[in-house]
């Protein structure tokens, strides 16, 4: 015959050791996620504006470049150049402005690749036409027949630049970066909260919501469905016991 109070000890414990597995497998899922899917990180400086603002945070694929090719546009976070590096930033983040194979021109304060004019939407106001260089960076050639700064991209390799150009020390500084250098691309804007950011953490929610949810209706079924050995045991020694002082009465 098993004691109340025992079982609902057994049933602290399991609750205990339930507990203790999801937290364990939170952990676990957390380090994958970040070792291997996505990172936040905090912008410190102007560079970005007014794309990303200082404070901002970001979260970044890092699984995006495994499925598709690095594009033109793309804002991505790398490993800065060790010239660049600081106790306290070790990763720029700055936009994809020309590929492997392509040569960048500088003229007249505007960006030309491969001799089109490269159209920037993403820049401020102010900062159209104010894209300005005095001299090739590393890894470039500067032709002596041409008046403007030229590039050629090496392969694997990007040309980055931040869009705040008057504040951002970017590849006309330190030259294209090694393709491997990147760490992922940014996708989510995570703060401040936007209209994305809301929509998934009410997913998340949801999810939760549901887990719980069905965790609980599986364990009321089992409760349902379980025989009550004890109570059939606790009425058939009560049974015995009244028959016995039924005899001994007699």
């Amino acid at each position: 015959m098993t004691r109340p109070s025992e079982s609902k000890r057994r049933h602290g414990w399991a609750a205990v050791g339930e507990w203790a597995v999801l937290a364990v497998v939170a952990v676990l899922i957390a380090f994958v996620v970040q070792r291997f899917l996505f990172q936040a990180f905090y912008i410190p400086s102007r560079s970005m504006e007014p794309t990303l603002m200082v404070g901002d945070r970001v979260l970044v694929n890092k699984l995006s470049y495994r499925i598709h090719d690095i594009r033109r546009g793309d804002l991505v976070v790398f490993e800065a150049p060790e010239s660049q590096q600081t106790p306290t930033i070790e990763d720029f983040v700055k936009r994809v402005v020309a590929l492997p194979g392509e040569t960048v021109e500088f003229r007249d304060g505007a960006v030309y690749s491969d001799g089109q004019l490269l159209e920037e939407p993403y820049l401020p106001e102010e900062m159209v036409g104010r894209t300005s260089i005095e001299r090739a960076p590393p890894g470039c050639d500067a032709s002596a027949e041409e008046p403007f700064v030229s590039c050629t991209i090496p392969a694997g390799s990007v040309l980055v630049l931040g869009d705040n150009r008057a504040q951002s020390k970017d590849g006309r500084v330190f030259g294209p970066i090694p393709e491997d250098a990147i760490v992922g691309r940014v996708f989510l804007h995570v703060w401040p909260p936007t209209i994305t950011w809301v929509y998934l953490g009410a997913l998340l929610l949801a999810v939760v919501a549901a887990y719980l949810g069905l965790r609980t209706l599986v364990r009321r079924r089992r409760q349902r469905g379980s025989p009550r050995g004890g109570d059939d045991q606790d009425a058939s020694n009560s049974s015995a016991m009244a028959t016995m002082r039924s005899t001994r009465s007699q």
